[in-house]
């Protein structure tokens, strides 16, 4: 699901940063991207230039390094609340204190996930629900936490609309 969902994101002209539990899992998951593009191709809805200016677009991590920039982060690991717990933790730590984390989630409540976070981390935090595959499906539907800002969902909507989401509620 994460990668489908920075594919999402590199398909609408963002740079994305891919992790996942290790180096050969993330280069596994970019290369599958390019089986998934190539199936669009044949749909007649993607160009082979296209493609490989979308590839290019999503870079393998093998840290959370890379992350120290960034202004959003979508976490997508297994749909475990403890596995979540430890990537969320991590992410936290890595990235600048005004970074917008989302996770995808749904069914873990979202102030339970925040709650391992910094507590000036919960404001701008928040849950986005893609629906799978996340490449091809509008739907998406952001869920705030009990200390999410308003301003943090504000952002997040209008960030997955600019890569063609239809949010529930819209």
């Amino acid at each position: 699901m994460g990668a489908e969902i920075a594919l999402s994101f590199a398909m609408s002209g963002f740079e994305v940063v891919i992790k996942d539990q290790t180096i050969e899992l993330t280069q596994r998951g970019k290369a599958r991207l390019d089986g998934v593009l190539e199936k669009q191709i044949q749909k007649g809805k993607f160009s082979i230039d296209q493609k490989a200016t979308t590839l290019s677009r999503i870079t393998p991590a093998e840290s959370y390094k890379l992350f120290g920039n960034v202004d959003l982060v979508v976490e997508a690991v297994f749909e475990d609340k403890e596995t979540k717990k430890v990537a969320l933790k991590e992410v936290d730590q890595a990235c600048k204190p005004e970074c917008i984390i989302a996770t995808n989630t749904s069914s873990i409540p979202i102030t339970l996930l925040a709650a391992v976070l910094k507590p000036e981390r919960r404001a701008p935090f928040a849950g986005a629900h893609f629906f799978s595959p996340a490449s091809v499906m509008k739907l998406l539907e952001v869920i705030p936490g009990l200390e999410t800002k308003e301003e943090t969902v504000s952002l997040i909507m209008e960030c997955c609309r600019q890569i063609g989401k239809t949010l529930i509620g819209d």
